[in-house]
């Protein structure tokens, strides 16, 4: 039996060795001008463009009103995953952002930068307080949190805590409540979280609400 020398070995291993590759297009996503409280959403299309496995970590955000989901996954060769980013705006502003989508390949942070202003509705007075129809309490919150909607009519409810990296860290979809005041409690959405501030998206209708939220 003939031997093989072992750097041919190293060699016949090496060049069959499987890497993993990233592409993110667009790799910008500008969402002109949202109604303050409203959102938009754009897409951006991740693609495994290597030979291995490639497993996105996270995507983070540098502004929390730009949301991406779903922030981790994993692809095959060639394969892509669509990624949802919303666009929340709460003032009437330019804002500017950027999302890293973290993964394991040679390149291990791809940017996509995220741009889009808010404008108040026709009619509303910026300079009066909008009054939200609801009320969070505790704040700060230790494990127990509760939030009580006034609802004019039937609305389709949903709910979103994310860090202030904008990476979503719990999620809620309600559905639709009947008018009234309605009581939910949201203990389950808190409790796992550690202490630190988060941001608490509500959803009522069409319209994002967002709110600071302090957990002990």
């Amino acid at each position: 039996m003939k031997t093989i020398p072992a750097f041919i070995l190293f060699v016949i291993t090496c060049s069959g060795y499987a890497q993993p590759g990233i592409s993110v297009n667009p790799a910008a996503l500008d969402f002109d001008t949202t109604l303050v409280n409203q959102s938009s959403t754009l897409q951006t299309v991740v693609k495994n463009t290597g030979t291995g496995v490639l497993t996105v970590t996270d995507i983070t955000s540098s502004n929390p009103v730009f949301i991406a989901t779903p922030d981790s996954f994993t692809l095959v060769s060639n394969q892509e995953q669509v990624v949802d980013v919303t666009f929340i705006p709460d003032e009437a502003k330019s804002f500017y952002g950027t999302l890293d989508v973290l993964n394991d390949s040679p390149t291990p942070s791809v940017e996509v930068i995220c741009t889009g202003a808010g404008k108040w509705p026709l009619g509303i007075n910026p300079l009066n307080r909008v009054r939200k129809p609801f009320t969070l309490y505790p704040n700060p919150v230790n494990d127990q949190l509760n939030l009580i909607i006034n609802l004019k009519k039937a609305t389709h409810i949903s709910i979103v805590i994310s860090d202030m990296t904008g990476k979503k860290r719990a999620d809620r979809k309600i559905g639709i409540l009947e008018p009234g005041d309605q009581a939910l409690n949201l203990s389950g959405l808190v409790q796992h979280l550690p202490s630190g501030i988060y941001l608490l998206h509500i959803r009522i209708g069409e319209t994002w609400y967002l709110e600071k939220l302090i957990k002990l």
